[in-house]
């Protein structure tokens, strides 16, 4: 992993627990809502509103839709129907400040907001009526507390009802039982991935994109849940639900322009590792903001656009570039995909730009066809790296291991030698055992190469069994060696199991010459292995003059 992987990485990580650690002290902090509403049947108010306080006043009929980013509209009318005393009068406040009046009297102010936030959130509340009649003047003010926002007035005008609140929750849960399973469906998918991707890690299997893929995975699937139709009451604290909005949205677009720079291996890495880097330190400076009180995470939207169109132009040059300028294998596949969401995300420009809409409808539809078709591509990607894995791991078994006996080869042995002499520590408490077959010439010479391999399988199954425990390998004709690491062994035992393994053998076992062994172990001035088995090799050859025989 290279240098800017791990430096983004760890601006990624801080981020994320960064967040993850507001996101607690925010949800700790906010005292949650309460509902209890009794019925449910639709309401309006109907009459005349201004906005900004000016005099100019316009109709407001049961049908009118108000899609506006002023900051204030006042109504001045009343209800549709008479509303009996004790009945719960229920709406959305969305990130606005609304009091209410029937004949000059206040029944209802919104709740105040926290300490770290200009607005109370976005969430369903009410009154109880004292008996309101269709002939009482009733009053509302709306403060709009975000500029930039235009559903604040229409979200309480079409949401008015009285109503219970089992009643009210059951109606909207069946009007979103698709979106919510396709967003806890989206975010498991994603935690499923993560697992995997994590696991091919453990395998010395690095897929970065699939890390990346997966996080995208997870947040999008946060953020598709959080629907603020129903979220207040799945989760009472809509502050903090405004909070994680905008953190999950805005960790998408680091995570969607990695995932394409590692997906493809962008040649453009630094610059669009420096791009994530700055999303990263908007996200952390935003959040700070918050928890000061000085700027809410939605009053950063103007700076959260920007980084969008930063990122975004990012994105599209580099898959530009490296599908139709380097042409690399899957870029192109990558740059369409890539327009499915940038579709959406017209879509509902144009909606909210002509006050078609006042709220995102298409880019989440069109983000889900585009994740799931980038899962397909993972799966593939994963059929393809354990296919390599496996391919691989039979190759390297190949390359180590000895055909005729099945130990460790003289490679493998040479790759755990190394490994040794890297920690001075594993050296010093090495010791090596060298063993020699006594006869295996003069087997091949009087009974054939057969014998002599039927030999070596013999010999090489009581030398494992004597060093059980360890790696034995065979490192040339009729020679073996064990490296044994530890605390100092005591080579007579070693030698006492030999000749009760070979006393033990099989009557057809050929071992009739024995095994010769020596036992070397680290000195003062040893600088390697070498040296080590140097001395045991010196000691085996002397023990071939006394062979442990049967």
């Amino acid at each position: 992993m290279s240098i800017s992987d791990k430096i983004i990485g760890a601006l990624l990580t801080v981020s994320v627990i960064a967040s993850a650690v507001f996101l607690c002290v925010s949800y700790t902090s906010e005292a949650p809502l309460s509902h209890s509403f009794d019925a449910l049947e639709h309401v309006a108010v109907v009459g005349t509103y201004r906005m900004n306080n000016e005099n100019e006043t316009f109709a407001l009929t049961s049908g009118s839709q108000i899609i506006s980013t002023e900051p204030v509209m006042v109504i001045n009318g009343n209800f549709t129907q008479d509303i009996p005393s004790g009945m719960h009068v229920v709406f959305r406040v969305d990130n606005a400040n609304i009091t209410i009046c029937v004949n000059d009297e206040e029944v209802y102010a919104s709740v105040p907001s926290p300490p770290f936030s200009s607005s109370g959130g976005n969430y369903w509340d009410g009154f109880v009526s004292g008996g309101i009649s269709a002939t009482d003047t009733v009053t509302v003010r709306i403060e709009n507390i975000y500029s930039f926002r235009s559903s604040a007035f229409d979200s309480f005008l079409s949401t008015l009802h009285f109503g219970s609140t089992q009643q009210l929750i059951t109606k909207i849960l069946n009007e979103h039982t698709v979106s919510i399973i396709i967003s806890i469906t989206v975010l498991l998918t994603g935690l499923f991935m993560l697992i995997t991707t994590v696991l091919l890690w453990i395998m010395k299997t690095r897929f970065l994109s699939g890390i990346y893929l997966s996080l995208m995975f997870i947040y999008f699937g946060g953020w598709f849940l959080i629907d603020f139709n129903y979220m207040s009451f799945l989760f009472p604290l809509p502050v903090s639900n405004n909070i994680l909005d905008m953190t999950l949205l805005s960790f998408l677009l680091p995570l969607t322009l990695l995932y394409v720079v590692t997906s493809v291996k962008a040649q453009f890495s630094k610059f669009a590792y420096g791009v994530a880097a700055l999303d990263c330190v908007y996200i952390l400076t935003a959040l700070a903001l918050q928890l000061s009180g000085v700027v809410d995470f939605y009053g950063t939207v103007p700076v959260f656009f920007i980084m969008l169109l930063i990122t975004g132009l990012t994105i599209l040059f580099i898959t530009v570039y490296e599908a139709f300028v380097l042409k690399k294998p899957g870029a192109k596949f990558l740059f369409f995909s890539m327009l499915i969401p940038l579709a959406g995300g017209m879509l509902d420009a144009l909606s909210i730009l002509f006050h078609l809409a006042s709220e995102i409808r298409y880019v989440r539809a069109f983000i889900i066809v585009f994740i799931f078709i980038l899962l397909i591509r993972l799966i593939v990607s994963f059929k393809r790296i354990i296919a390599e894995n496996t391919r691989a791991s039979i190759l390297r078994e190949m390359a180590y291991s000895d055909a005729l006996t099945g130990l460790s080869n003289k490679a493998a042995y040479n790759q755990i030698a190394a490994a040794i002499e890297r920690k001075p520590e594993d050296l010093r408490r090495l010791t090596v055992a060298v063993l020699d077959i006594n006869g295996l010439k003069r087997t091949n010479d009087h009974f054939g190469h057969e014998a002599g391999d039927v030999l070596l399988k013999d010999c090489a199954k009581i030398i494992r069994a004597v060093f059980a425990g360890h790696t034995v390998y065979r490192i040339g004709g009729d020679e073996f060696v064990v490296l044994l690491l530890g605390e100092p062994i005591s080579c007579s035992d070693y030698y006492k199991a030999l000749a009760a393994e070979i006393k033990n053998a099989p009557k057809n076992t050929p071992v009739t010459d024995g095994i010769a062994c020596g036992f070397a172990s680290f000195e003062k001035g040893d600088t390697s292995v070498a040296d080590i088995f140097r001395r045991a090799d010196e000691e085996m050859y002397k023990d071939k003059h006394k062979p442990i025989t049967i």
